[in-house]
């Protein structure tokens, strides 16, 4: 099993305001490296002919605020990516899930440079839904799987 939980904000504000320094680490952090793992672990699980790749997007894949932009894009380059991968991989009876989790009681806020949030939705919330994908019988695939917390009012555009 691989899960590519790699990512970060790095900027949260207008993509006029973000340097191109900024703007590339972004789209490198969130959306790269997702695909340089992939291109590690996949001749491994195509080798063994199974395996579970989650890759971590975010309910920003989906959903678009003011000043993710950036982010967004990436994540919603995970997304994709996760479904072309899937494509490639299925013959080898590889799973690939993208995992795209809302706003966590995490560090991010304070990483990303904006205010922190409380949020009921725990990274244990997250694992125990990796956890669910992965205990699926090998010949069943999540392709996609939201979760939000049940607190999250959701106003995007």
């Amino acid at each position: 099993m691989l899960i590519n939980n790699a990512g970060g904000g790095v900027a949260i504000k207008n993509v006029v305001d973000q340097t191109k320094a900024e703007i590339d680490r972004a789209i490198q952090l969130n959306l790269n490296s997702v695909i340089y793992a992939a291109n590690v672990f996949a001749p491994i699980f195509q080798k063994q002919c199974s395996g579970t790749i989650i890759n971590m997007s975010s309910v920003c894949a989906r959903q678009c605020w003011p000043e993710w932009s950036v982010y967004a894009a990436a994540k919603a380059g995970v997304l994709n990516f996760s479904k072309g991968l899937y494509t490639e991989l299925q013959p080898y009876g590889v799973r690939v899930t993208c995992l795209l989790p809302a706003s966590a009681a995490t560090r991010f806020q304070a990483a990303s440079g904006i205010d922190d949030v409380v949020r009921k939705l725990r990274t244990d919330d997250i694992a125990q839904t990796a956890l669910f994908i992965c205990k699926l019988p090998a010949h069943a695939v999540v392709e996609d799987v939201t979760v939000w917390g049940i607190d999250q009012v959701v106003n995007p555009l």
